[in-house]
């Protein structure tokens, strides 16, 4: 530090700054806000965070920022001061006085003022005052008086507390940036500043680290999981000296002991004593709060916390404010809930947390009991609220998913009351479901309705069979819904509760619907509506009513009577759009598309399909909503006759579904998929798709897709000349068209690839009058199955490939080599025995099920089938064999990687062959 006699013409050089003990990350928005805020007349800015966030480091660089504006003629310079080990304000006035280089007697007054004077008469200075928090006690004493003695000074401070003093402004130092989790370009990766910061520290301990795609990958893990702080991260990287980048991920379960610094006993040494110094600066009942914060899953609201963590008549906001204040808890605004504050902690301080309120016997189990309570209460009131009222309920239990699942499993596995978690299981069905999880809904309901006994209610027996049947119904398990279904009627007539009722009803119509009794179902509606207008709280329930409408809406639209079916998905939306916010309006406008689609509205159809991809499109669980909507639009940009388009839509769509859990989904995007290849001319990939698709309907007994891809494989069975094979499913899709009577567009296109049948093996003469009435029958019962019949019906088959390339891609046997599409020459793979059989399980998998994809697993053990690796080790070698084949060997373009996987693109054809034979030697 500079040292200098007072007097009274200021400084003019810039005192000694610390040098920064490494490279500065980051952090240029913060540098930006300072110094703003001094610009906009700010004197006192402290600057807070946990620590090892890097307070530190950024008041020294913007201190260097700065120097110019302070060392000019007639400035007083920038000056350092650490107050770390400093406990009174003697000791801190002393501190500074030697740091700014000024002498100061025992006499004459105040010490604090005497010096807030001597700094005065420096003129326009910036006083940087490192690790004051423990000193915030004696803020007024100190800073207080600089301020108001010396106008013209500027105070930097960094603290873990906020001191609390007049004029102070407040920068709370956030972590660094972090790759979002739906990121996988290495690019992007790479360049956020918490993986920055952890490749360069990497880098300083092992200088030739090689950083591969794979490495990236778990490096953006590692920062994830460590939250963004900087402190975390660099001594995470300091352990990189014996281990891998993805062996270090794998070791991150016990963080508190893994992030240590060895050989260093100074206060960053360690994640464990950082947290440890803030601990021991808290009161007893801050300590309370902050170990029994760990009780949540999750984050937290201040409504929970007042109920969860407080004594028998007190309170906990003070409590909360402060450790807030100390950054030991963040507070983070939901825009979504009109910005109130949601709770949360950094995983490391939740580690040490948890461990001290381990260590206080019973504290625990009592914080677990009330915890248990409150979410039992929470989420019976919401889940009805949810239904009644739309949105904001619907958002507030998707919000607290982590906590009522943890109070669930609590339930189940103590001696809870059963009624306790029969009524959280219930309540967590929605928010399941809506994730797409619908197994893990029905084991939780069926653990709780087995644990059911005389303390639960009529009522809460119905709604968790009716929940259960919801779950059932996804899972493709017909028959055993039907039969919760029935038993929640029973109870809910026991009950009086005609709203229950009305749900089981119209869930009754939905699986009738789906057997092709479309009349039946329409009176399931009927009776749901007239349950629901004799409820007494009838008012409440819009959105139940919006939901039957939606589903009787789909009815009429099976049976061809579209008006209809305009009219109730019309009203649906307009109940939907009067709530605050409905979950379902998504699943309603996925209906009104649909609508659209079947009466020739291509651009109607796909308005309403994007305005509800608009609605889920921040959302990363919706995985079901958005990929029944991209599936949807992926037919409509193939009814238009984009078949580029709808493919990369289908893929995408599939993979969500797949996630989804939602097996009748997924079987009638395989349906639409198959059509779109067999529009492009790819027949083989075509009758694949549309027989894993009639497997999957067969099996959820689902008669009229049975009947949509029975008639159309009977083409392409035709157009081979296998004529009895064609024959058969003919018959066998005029069987299933039987049982679904009432929807003649169906009937009618049963009929329309019959008569392409007959095209394709009659006498060319007759095909003019064949294709006219294939069209008289498109045209008087309009859907998109008669349209996409009568165009491959005009088209006719066989047809040649209409895809981006003509060629396809080749692999050769036992993948010894492969040519690109439109190569001219093959990639030699006969050196690389594990690309050999990862590319040859890759072109299995394309022609057996194009769009679906190969887990890691799958291809680890294609790879490597006689080794047994590790996690990390066999992730890493996959990565590293797919990252050789897309660079080095061109696949690229087409090795798609998705949520379950990766898979060669099927919208370029993939072909199988011998090797070509060698060129005769020439005598």
């Amino acid at each position: 530090m500079a040292a200098a006699k007072d007097r009274a013409a200021p400084r003019t050089e810039l005192a000694d700054l610390p040098a920064s003990p490494s490279s500065f990350v980051g952090r240029s928005a913060d540098l930006e806000a300072l110094a703003l805020r001094f610009e906009e007349g700010a004197q006192l800015v402290t600057i807070t965070g946990l620590g090892g966030m890097g307070k530190t480091r950024l008041a020294l660089r913007f201190a260097e920022t700065q120097a110019q504006a302070y060392t000019a003629p007639g400035a007083g310079g920038v000056w350092f001061c650490d107050l770390s080990g400093i406990r009174g304000p003697v000791e801190a006035c002393a501190a500074v006085a030697a740091a700014v280089g000024v002498q100061l007697s025992h006499r004459g007054g105040d010490l604090a003022e005497r010096l807030g004077r001597a700094l005065a008469r420096r003129g326009r200075l910036l006083l940087v005052l490192d690790n004051f928090e423990q000193l915030a006690a004696h803020a007024a004493a100190t800073v207080g008086i600089w301020q108001r003695a010396s106008p013209r000074i500027r105070l930097l401070v960094t603290s873990r507390v906020a001191l609390g003093v007049v004029g102070e402004h407040l920068w709370c130092l956030r972590p660094l940036e972090l790759p979002a989790t739906s990121v996988r370009d290495p690019a992007v990766i790479a360049a956020t500043s918490a993986v920055v910061l952890f490749l360069r520290r990497a880098r300083q301990r092992r200088p030739d680290l090689v950083v591969g795609d794979e490495d990236l990958e778990a490096a953006a893990e590692i920062v994830r999981r460590l939250d963004g702080i900087p402190l975390a991260i660099e001594l995470a990287a300091a352990r990189l000296t014996a281990l891998s980048i993805p062996q270090l991920r794998d070791r991150l379960v016990d963080r508190l002991g893994l992030l240590v610094r060895r050989g260093d006993d100074g206060r960053h040494a360690s994640m464990r004593r950082t947290i440890a110094d803030a601990w021991e600066q808290l009161g007893p009942a801050e300590a309370r709060c902050l170990a029994g914060c760990t009780i949540f899953a999750g984050g937290f609201s201040v409504a929970a916390a007042e109920v969860v963590l407080a004594a028998e008549g007190a309170g906990v906001l003070a409590d909360l404010e402060s450790l807030c204040l100390r950054s030991l808890v963040r507070a983070t605004p939901r825009p979504d809930l009109d910005g109130e504050l949601r709770f949360s902690l950094y995983e490391t301080i939740r580690e040490f947390a948890a461990e001290r309120l381990a260590a206080t016997p019973g504290a625990g189990e009592r914080l677990a009991k009330r915890h248990t309570a409150y979410f039992t209460e929470f989420g019976r009131s919401l889940a009805a609220a949810a239904t009644s009222t739309g949105g904001p309920a619907a958002r507030r239990l998707d919000l607290e998913l982590d906590n009522l699942l943890a109070a669930c499993a609590r339930a189940l596995d103590s001696d809870s009351s059963a009624a306790q978690a029969l009524s959280l299981a219930t309540t967590l069905c929605g928010p399941l479901l809506r994730r797409g999880v619908a197994g893990r809904a029905r084991e939780l309901l069926d653990r709780a309705l087995d644990r059911a006994d005389a303390e639960a209610s009529a009522a809460a027996c119905a709604a968790a069979r009716l929940a259960r049947a919801r779950a059932l119904r996804a899972l493709g398990a017909a028959a055993e819904a039907r039969r919760d279904l029935d038993a929640a009627i029973a109870l809910a007539l026991a009950a009086g509760d005609r709203a229950l009722e009305a749900s089981a009803h119209a869930e009754v119509g939905a699986l009738i619907e789906l057997e092709g009794a479309t009349e039946d179902a329409r009176a399931r509606f009927a009776t749901a509506l007239a349950c629901l207008a004799a409820d007494p709280e009838g008012a409440r329930h819009p959105l139940r009513e919006a939901g039957v409408r939606t589903r009787l809406a789909h009815a009429y639209r099976r049976e061809g009577d579209l008006s209809r079916a305009a009219e109730e998905i019309r009203r649906a939306l307009e109940l939907h759009r009067a709530a605050d916010r409905s979950a379902d309006l998504p699943w309603a406008l996925y209906e009104a598309g649909v609508i659209a689609w079947f009466r020739g509205r291509t651009d109607e159809g796909l308005a309403r399909v994007d305005e509800g991809l608009a609605l889920v499109a921040d959302d990363p669980t919706a995985h079901h909503p958005r990929g029944a909507l991209l599936y949807v639009r992926a037919a409509l940009l193939q009814d238009r006759g984009d078949l580029d388009g709808a493919f990369d839509r289908y893929v995408r769509a599939l993979a969500l579904i797949r996630v989804s859990g939602d097996l009748y989904l997924e079987a009638s995007a395989l349906y639409y998929f198959a059509g779109a290849h067999l529009e492009r001319g790819l027949e083989a990939d075509a009758a694949t798709l549309l027989g894993r698709a009639l497997a999957m309907f067969r099996e959820l007994g689902v008669p009229r897709y049975q009947a949509l891809i029975e008639s159309c494989r009977a083409t392409l069975f035709a157009a081979e000349r296998d004529l009895e094979a064609a024959a058969r499913s003919l018959e066998g899709a005029r069987r299933a068209a039987a049982a679904c009577r009432s929807e003649g567009a169906l009937t009618a296109t049963v009929a329309i690839h019959d008569l392409h049948v007959r095209m394709i093996v009659g006498d060319e003469a007759h095909r003019p009058a064949l294709l006219a009435e294939a069209r008289r029958l498109a045209e008087a019962h309009p859907s998109d199955d008669s349209r996409f019949a009568l165009r491959v019906a005009s088209a006719g088959l066989p047809r040649k490939a209409t895809g981006p390339s003509d060629a396809p891609l080749i692999v050769r046997a036992g993948a010894r080599s492969l040519r690109l599409p439109g190569a001219t020459a093959d990639l030699d793979l006969r050196r690389r025995l594990p690309l050999r059989r990862i590319v040859l399980a890759l072109a299995r998998r394309r022609i057996a099920a194009p769009g679906e994809a190969l887990s890691l697993e799958e291809l680890l053990a294609a790879g490597w089938p006689d080794e047994r690796v590790g996690d990390s080790a066999a992730a890493n070698r996959v990565h590293v064999a797919l990252s050789t084949l897309r660079k080095k060997f061109g696949l690229r373009p087409y090795l798609l990687s998705g949520r379950d996987g990766y898979a060669l693109t099927s919208a370029f054809p993939c072909v199988l062959e011998p090797e070509p034979e060698p060129a005769p030697a020439r005598e």
